[in-house]
């Protein structure tokens, strides 16, 4: 979809720390890009991430901003990296200055997150970037997508549930629903099968 003013819109905002998981934060993008989607289109969601989608030579922090402006969602993919990066904390505190802290998404994929009620128990949360401390009066979306003990991956099935709920709420449908349109899409011609299991990792 492209803006009145020529820019396109994004549904997603990926905010993560460049050393972060870098094959789970792929397999996230592309997965979120692509689930539920009709076998006729491209995409289901537009989802932007500064590593895939910036052009080399650009202006880096305007062309962020500019994404960020034109995106409906921040996904912040949590990890010990994300939490000491200048750059995904400069992000969240833009985004939390210009738009609805309830647009924001947090998923986990290494570390610790502990809400204690009153908000994230930073002591225990060695992953929480410092700028999503104070940012929520009620514990937020979030997903747990850290692999197993003793293992450096996620079961697809676990990955996909995990997908499911971050794309239900940033299309504002019930998982289940797009979990069947899921299932429909990949038994269409064009369409890949995949497994969409509950995991119960989503809080």
């Amino acid at each position: 979809m492209t803006h009145p003013t020529g820019l396109q819109r994004y549904d997603a905002f990926i905010s993560y720390g460049h050393g972060t998981r870098q094959g789970l934060v792929d397999d996230l993008h592309t997965r979120l890009e692509r689930f539920g989607k009709p076998w006729y289109r491209a995409r289901s969601l537009r989802v932007f991430r500064d590593r895939t989608a910036m052009a080399a030579g650009t202006d880096l922090w305007g062309a962020i901003v500019e994404a960020m402006t034109m995106s409906s969602w921040l996904v912040v993919v949590a990890s010990p990296e994300s939490a000491t990066s200048e750059w995904v904390n400069r992000e969240i505190e833009w985004w939390l200055r210009h738009k609805d802290a309830r647009t924001v998404l947090v998923v986990l994929v290494a570390g610790e997150l502990r809400w204690s009620g009153a908000g994230w128990h930073r002591a225990v949360s060695p992953s929480l970037p410092p700028a999503l401390d104070r940012a929520f009066t009620a514990e937020p979306f979030w997903v747990d997508l850290r692999s197993a003990p003793g293992t450096d991956t996620v079961d697809p099935a676990r990955l996909d549930d995990a997908v499911a709920s971050i794309a239900a709420a940033i299309e504002g449908v019930p998982k289940d629903r797009l979990i069947g349109r899921h299932s429909t899409s990949s038994a269409a011609p064009g369409g890949t099968s995949a497994s969409a299991a509950p995991s119960g990792s989503c809080c």
